[in-house]
């Protein structure tokens, strides 16, 4: 019997697909960006006549007491990475818009070449060390839930692959994290590459003034390559391959240009930039730049589809998001309600959430009754069931019951496939304990719920007379009810409820870990809907389970008749709600319930993935299958600080 893929081989293959699609993005964007400053920008992209060799930045190796060293003019950083008495770990630094991004892709491709055939090589996995903010939070445990975000490794495979040196962490952007968290930082990457596990491999890749200070900050990385700032002659030499002879005259006449010139990216945008407007400083050519973007996309494609002023609003506050929630990268299925800054907005949040969440329950519940005790009741009770529940519960189940069933974050259910030999039990004891609270929970809220809505109907049937008839036998109704189903519901009903959830919950939690690649934008959301309708499909075989076990035990225990039929659907109804809503149906309604308060605000469109993908055309974003970053971090900082 031939064996599946491994973790690690599946690891491989969704680190190669997203440095691949990564590093081509990036070269590809860059040339374009240096070329559309030029006549023949078109066929040189097409035809690939250029390399842009001459945008490679210097690199010098320094290390541990000895004086720093030019690396040769195309040497490979793997070379670098693999010598030395301290192989396999290195710092990768210099400033923002020094070329970092490029040379660290370059480095993890060919790390992955050697994983492919090395079974002993570890598996290099890029992480950003923005999101790392609880300094409390020790380094290899925050790396243990990026894993879990970012590649979908649970906590104890992380911990597992971690300490048997398959994974090489590659830790990227030191420099988006304050200054005095780098200094805690500096400490936690120390202790994360013991001397006593030389074999344990990482790489660092940044910039902090501190690293130039005398005395080793990252004592453990020894070996560093120092990304140096471009010479006068690369810069006329790129010039002279952009057919831009004119700018190095503008660059020299300008002490502030000259100094920009020497970091590529900015030598990249000039010829864009300056094209058509002057600059002088950082943010004017970053402002040119973006400008010269809504130029060309008018003259090659025509009328924008989002007005400029549209499009700056929604990018400058997306990157005022990013940069409070430590992002460098945005997947639509990761904006979290934490993003709601207004206590009036995260209220309706739970209002809505609560709306759609009784609007499910209340469906389900009609289609119950609607197949016990027949259509046409079964679905005025239902929507009945579901209004009431909706604009009554809604907003106490938002508040109430948010934090415990996780409003607060949303996590949708993207794997769905079960491991019964994972199981956690204790989950499932748990919920058998709790089944009688519930049970008598359940009990009042039938009971309420059900006087309710025979008060309604009787007010809309009685006419005038129903103003006193109905509340008063809708009242006495439901206390029956409820005294009636707390019997029943708490020592019978109740650990049967608890044993669904118990089920229901370890299922999904069992579920075995497959590596995600997430290749469309909202590509989690998508695939928790289609999990909840196959959690629903799941709810119907334990409530068939259900409906056999409760109409052979109730009636044994002397439960009349008419009742049985409203227990075994209240049942039911539970039974179906639970697994459609845990198994990703809560994740769906949590994340259109906040992109309808963000659209309410104005602060996006209301199809988020369109307009992402316009700002990845006009080369303002950068896209990667699901994944959205702005076009350079230098560049998000500046539209946060500039821009409504």
């Amino acid at each position: 019997m031939l064996e599946g893929p491994t973790i690690r081989d599946k690891l491989l293959r969704a680190s190669k697909i997203k440095t691949e699609k990564r590093l081509a993005d990036v070269l590809t964007r860059d040339k374009r960006s240096a070329f559309s400053g030029s006549a023949s920008w078109q066929g040189k992209l097409l035809s690939g006549g250029t390399t842009l060799n001459s945008l490679t930045p210097r690199r010098w190796l320094r290390q541990s007491h000895h004086d720093a060293i030019a690396l040769a003019p195309g040497q490979r950083l793997i070379e670098v990475f693999r010598q030395g008495d301290m192989a396999g770990r290195l710092l990768i630094m210099g400033e923002p818009g020094s070329g970092r991004t490029t040379a660290l892709l370059e480095l993890v491709r060919d790390l992955l070449t050697v994983a492919a055939t090395d079974e002993q090589a570890p598996v290099p996995l890029m992480v950003e060390l923005s999101s790392w903010t609880d300094e409390r939070q020790a380094l290899g445990q925050w790396l243990g839930d990026r894993l879990w975000v970012d590649y979908s490794l649970s906590r104890q495979q992380s911990r597992e692959l971690m300490a048997t040196h398959q994974i090489l962490p590659v830790l990227d952007g030191l420099d988006e994290l304050e200054p005095m968290r780098q200094q805690s930082c500096f400490a936690q990457l120390n202790q994360l590459w013991p001397e006593d596990e030389p074999d344990r491999q990482g790489i660092v890749c940044g910039y902090s003034p501190e690293l130039d200070l005398p005395g080793a900050k990252l004592t453990k990385l020894n070996r560093t390559v120092e990304l140096r700032p471009l010479l006068a002659a690369q810069i006329q030499a790129y010039l002279a391959e952009m057919v831009c002879p004119d700018l190095w005259a503008k660059i020299q006449a300008s002490p502030e240009l000259r100094q920009l010139a020497t970091k590529p990216l900015m030598l990249a945008l000039m010829p864009v930039a300056l094209a058509h407007r002057p600059a002088q400083t950082q943010a004017e050519l970053f402002t040119a730049y973006v400008q010269a973007r809504f130029d060309g996309y008018e003259q090659e494609r025509g009328q924008l589809p989002y007005s400029r002023e549209q499009t700056l609003n929604y990018l400058g506050w997306l990157a005022r998001q990013m940069r409070a929630q430590h992002q460098t990268v945005l997947l639509i299925e990761g904006i979290q309600p934490t993003w709601l800054r207004n206590q009036r907005h995260q209220r309706a949040y739970r209002r809505m959430v609560g709306l759609m969440a009784g609007g499910v329950v209340g469906l389900l519940t009609g289609m119950v009754f609607g197949w016990i005790v027949g259509q046409a009741v079964g679905l005025i009770v239902g929507l009945l069931a579901g209004l009431i529940f909706g604009l009554i519960y809604g907003p106490l189940f938002g508040r109430i019951f948010g934090p415990l069933f996780g409003l607060a974050r949303i996590r949708p259910v993207e794997r769905l496939r079960f491991s019964f030999s994972d199981f956690p039990m204790h989950i499932l004891y748990r919920e058998i304990q709790r089944g009688p609270v519930v049970g008598l929970a359940i009990g009042r809220f039938i009971g309420i719920t059900l006087g309710l809505i025979l008060g309604l109907i009787l007010l809309l049937v009685l006419g005038l007379a129903g103003l006193l008839a109905g509340p008063i036998f809708g009242l006495t109704l439901g206390l029956m009810v409820i005294w009636i189903f707390q019997l029943l519901l708490a020592p019978i009903i109740g650990p049967m409820v608890g044993l669904v959830v118990g089920l229901v919950i370890g299922l999904v939690v069992a579920a075995k870990t497959d590596i995600t690649t997430r290749n469309r934008p909202n590509q989690g959301i998508w695939v928790s809907a289609q999990n909840a309708l196959f959690s629903a499909v799941l709810g119907l075989g334990i409530a068939a389970l259900l409906y056999v076990s409760l109409g052979w035990l109730l009636p044994l225990i002397g439960v009349e008749a008419g009742w049985v039929n409203a227990i075994i659907g209240a049942a039911i109804a539970l039974t179906l709600s639970l697994c459609t809503l845990i198994g990703g149906g809560l994740a769906c309604i949590q994340h259109l319930a906040l992109r309808w308060v963000l659209w309410r605000r104005g602060v996006i469109p209301w199809n988020y993935a369109r307009f992402l993908r316009h700002g990845a055309d006009l080369q303002l974003l950068r896209q990667t299958g699901g994944e959205f970053r702005f076009f350079h971090d230098l560049l998000r900082s500046h539209i946060a600080a500039n821009l409504p």
